[in-house]
């Protein structure tokens, strides 16, 4: 006897998450996907939706809060020992998981919300189609400028070989294996920062991208040359315009990832590469998605503050803060306090560990100097 047919919201569909400040990104990504896709919903998950509920009624995307994902155990706690980018990174296998178990879509894909999307995705879904989770590399060949070695291939090593602002997944069994390690890896391990411990090992997401082939069957890479195009392969192509048509390597730009990409400084590739061009492709290409920036609220949004940077007392959570809160978990402590409230607590506990810091520093300088 045969499975009934699983009954799906769409075919096909795209998802992101973003901060309330990165509205303007999210609505440019979702103004270039109707005019591509217009048949392919954009759903996106806003980290910080909570008490902004009624502005965000008049988007025209698809809005997920916190709440819906349900997994609200594991979800409070990673609110305050991850920082904004890195709860972003990290609620991704969490996004998946509600794709999966509400049977929103046969197929999706996750994109950045910097990105942008110039020509149908067929191509993309098409790949997807013969796989369960559709991984795309950073580069494809070897960076042949010199002064490129260590900013480009250096980088990706040690950041991760797969670009993690793009991912596909087939609802399938295979699929269902890797979202649940997924989500499971990115509660504790989401950190994208320089610091002790763990914090300095992980790139949010990126790194675990690299286990998934060796983890799991059924898996793709898409290297289409006009797929995700960003700062760290554009330099190895060929990128052109011919009639008002964004063009790489004789196909047309599929999406364009500004990853690291600031409108006031148009002309640099990236803060991560910041390498100046002055080509017709990026002067048009980065003004294009500058205007959208702008008609979409990028002056009024950009200083919009992260909504679980502050205590409830409205002093600033410090990375420090956040870490000591992450460690006391690991040890069993802080379980059904709330941090936000705990202000105090964290100014005396950071203070103690930093005078330990310093006792211990001076007493291995003494130490070394009396050995010799």
């Amino acid at each position: 006897m045969s499975l009934p047919k699983l009954k799906f919201v769409h075919k096909r569909a795209v998802c992101t998450i973003a901060t309330y400040s990165y509205l303007p990104s999210v609505r440019a990504l979702n103004h270039s996907l109707r005019s591509t896709n217009p048949t392919c919903p954009l759903y996106v998950l806003i980290v910080d939706s909570c008490g902004r509920e009624n502005q965000l009624k008049s988007e025209t995307f698809e809005v997920i809060t916190l709440d819906e994902l349900g997994y609200s155990n594991d979800i409070e706690p990673m609110k305050f020992y991850y920082e904004s980018f890195e709860i972003c990174c990290a609620l991704r296998g969490f996004l998946h998981s509600y794709f999966y178990e509400k049977n929103i879509a046969a197929s999706w894909i996750f994109l950045d919300s910097d990105i942008v999307v110039f020509d149908s995705l067929e191509i993309v879904f098409n790949k997807l189609e013969q796989c369960s989770v559709l991984l795309n590399p950073h580069i494809t060949q070897p960076i042949s400028a010199k002064n490129h070695i260590v900013p480009i291939e250096l980088n990706i090593l040690v950041s991760g070989l797969y670009n993690g602002g793009f991912l596909g997944i087939r609802h399938s069994d295979e699929a269902k294996k890797f979202i649940d390690w997924f989500r499971r890896r990115l509660i504790e391990f989401s950190f994208a920062r320089k610091g002790e411990g763990v914090q300095s090992l992980i790139c949010g997401d990126q790194l675990w991208l690299n286990y998934i082939p060796l983890f799991f069957d059924n898996v793709c890479l898409i290297k289409h040359p006009a797929v995700n195009v960003a700062y760290w392969n554009i330099t190895q192509k060929n990128t052109y315009i011919v009639n008002g048509r964004y063009m790489v390597d004789k196909y047309p730009l599929v999406f364009f990832h500004f990853s690291g990409w600031n409108p006031d400084d148009s002309l640099t590739l990236s803060r991560h590469f910041r390498e100046r061009v002055n080509s017709e492709f990026w002067h048009s290409i980065s003004e294009e998605y500058k205007k959208l920036l702008s008609f979409y609220g990028y002056e009024n949004l950009k200083s919009q503050k992260y909504l679980y940077s502050f205590f409830l007392n409205g002093e600033s959570i410090s990375p420090n803060a956040r870490y000591l809160y992450y460690l006391e978990l690991q040890n069993g402590n802080m379980e059904g306090l709330n941090p936000f409230e705990m202000y105090e607590y964290f100014q005396v506990e950071i203070k103690k560990n930093h005078r330990s810091s310093w006792k211990n520093k001076i007493f291995n300088i003494l130490e070394n100097i009396i050995r010799h």
